[in-house]
């Protein structure tokens, strides 16, 4: 178990939480409140994701170390069914239309989800974000990134969106995601 986990299971010892569980050994136990998911490939992520969705467990944030995601679910009480799409891009233009055409099949972004992962070059590095969906969506949602290199400018931005009915939903290095109730 790495440092971080061992860390972080410190810190929940009240609770049942195991291992990080690599891909495709998905095994958890009917008392388990916490699971923590550890993948390297964003496709492997969004399966891992729903089948734990399925066995009622949704995420509360995710953190990125190199190329690997962790994701860390709870299974709430009363527990129900979640689904996830993991939006996963180089390009910030192609990841606000892969938002928004999750969002207008009722996702949500989670909230601290949004990334950068790691790839296997320095220039390999993709923006991540996790979108949840719940039963019975009662309101749809739209999505906005905006970024910049220089804080003053990305703060500028920022107060833009703001003033336009944006919330801030997500920070990562240079970005910002942002969504607002669908006009």
């Amino acid at each position: 178990m790495c440092t971080h986990n061992l860390i972080l299971a410190g810190l929940l010892t009240s609770l049942a939480v195991g291992r990080p569980l690599q891909a495709q050994q998905l095994k958890v136990e009917p008392d388990q409140r916490y699971l923590i998911l550890e993948v390297a490939r964003v496709s492997t992520l969004e399966k891992e994701l729903n089948a734990a969705g399925q066995l009622g467990f949704q995420v509360k944030m995710s953190t990125a170390a190199g190329n690997k995601v962790e994701v860390l679910m709870e299974r709430p009480e009363p527990s129900g069914t979640f689904q996830y799409r993991v939006v996963s891009t180089f390009r910030k233009k192609t990841g606000e239309q892969e938002m928004n055409d999750a969002a207008a099949g009722g996702f949500r972004v989670v909230p601290h989800t949004f990334l950068n992962k790691s790839g296997l070059t320095a220039y390999d590095v993709s923006a991540v974000v996790i979108m949840e969906k719940v039963a019975n969506v009662a309101s749809l949602y739209e999505y906005k990134s905006i970024g910049a290199l220089n804080t003053p400018i990305l703060d500028k931005e920022l107060k833009a969106a703001v003033s336009e009915g944006w919330t801030a939903v997500g920070l990562r290095y240079a970005g910002v995601v942002l969504e607002r109730l669908r006009r």
